[in-house]
């Protein structure tokens, strides 16, 4: 067992070798003392297996990996948590780089403004500057709000459970502990698990989450619309579970959209759309001259987008919807 640390960073992993190595290299480059902090690595089935890969005693800090079969991100932070030394718990991802002062920044924002053992502190995730984004990213980390929500925060802000972001989060260890609380292994895929887990905190004990933009992270993980769609299949689904655990989470219209068996479930994005959208994506490029014009084009865009999300959003949760009916007959 490890000694003690002020921070255990917790990071669950799978078939994400190059990006996983530049994650780790960047913890290499904190302003705090290597020393002070330990990475907990878990591997969640990879097919290579992360040991044969990454040497821990290469690292100057410490890095306890551990692996286990493919149960998904909620199984493998649980695992984190049991193994964790530090004093804080920053719940990460092996796709977000920290930005120098990460770990610095949460330490003190836990010992020096918030000590208070409920309180969590969410940190700022944006987009690399080194990586293009697309009008896609753009959208889902903006007016969509299906990735991050940001918009409008201000630092020292209160928000609640729908922020709890498992990408540059954290908490106290006596808090985690005090409450028995783990990720609900309910959840399968990538998606709700941490909304549920934040829902339970705040409102069983008494959780609250202060936002910091200081605390930096960047989110390395290029998208498209194929791939998004994929993305919002899968929280289709996971939405069904979240439902059912706690129908109060989901107004009415939503509720109806989650439990329909009449929707046509397509796990990946039909052709059709992905033309559609090549066409729109021409069309603004015959514009560019034309400003008026442009920025009806993009308002399209984006109205296009919603609707394609909202479609892969539904097929996911009238497939999920449907699978678990007939399980009961």
């Amino acid at each position: 067992m490890s000694e003690a640390k002020d921070i255990s960073v917790i990071i669950p992993s799978r078939n994400r070798k190059d990006i996983l190595l530049r994650c780790l290299s960047l913890y290499r480059e904190q302003v705090l003392d290597p020393k002070r902090f330990e990475v907990i690595l878990i591997d969640d089935g990879s097919d290579t297996p992360i040991k044969t890969f990454v040497d821990p005693r290469l690292y100057p800090f410490h890095i306890h990996l551990v692996r286990q079969e493919a149960l998904g991100p909620a199984a493998a932070r649980n695992a984190g948590i049991s193994l964790a030394q530090g004093r804080i718990f920053l719940f990460s991802g092996d796709d977000i780089f920290p930005d120098t002062e990460l770990l610095q920044g949460h330490l003190e924002a836990h010992t020096l403004h918030h000590p208070d053992p409920s309180i969590a502190i969410l940190g700022l995730i944006e987009w690399p500057a080194d990586l293009e984004v697309n009008a896609l990213m753009e959208y889902v980390t903006t007016e969509g709000e299906q990735q991050f929500a940001f918009r409008g925060l201000v630092d020292g802000q209160e928000v609640d459970y729908k922020r709890f972001y498992s990408s540059n989060i954290s908490l106290k260890k006596e808090y985690i502990q005090g409450t028995g609380e783990l990720f609900s292994m309910n959840f399968s895929e990538a998606a709700f698990e941490d909304t549920e887990f934040g829902y339970r905190l705040e409102r069983l004990h008494r959780l609250k989450i202060i936002f910091d933009s200081r605390l930096r992270a960047f989110h390395w993980h290029p998208m498209d619309l194929a791939s998004f769609y994929c993305r919002q299949f899968k929280a289709g689904q996971m939405a069904v579970v979240l439902d059912r655990m706690h129908p109060d989470i989901f107004d009415e219209e939503t509720k109806i959209l989650l439990r329909k068996t009449d929707f046509p479930v397509s796990q990946n994005i039909p052709q059709c759309f992905l033309e559609h959208y090549q066409e729109i994506r021409r069309m603004l490029g015959l514009f560019l001259e034309r400003a008026e014009m442009l920025e009806m084009m993009k308002k399209v865009e984006r109205h296009f987008l919603n609707e394609v999300l909202l479609f892969g959003f539904s097929s996911g949760a009238s497939d999920y919807f449907q699978k678990s009916l007939s399980h009961v007959q």
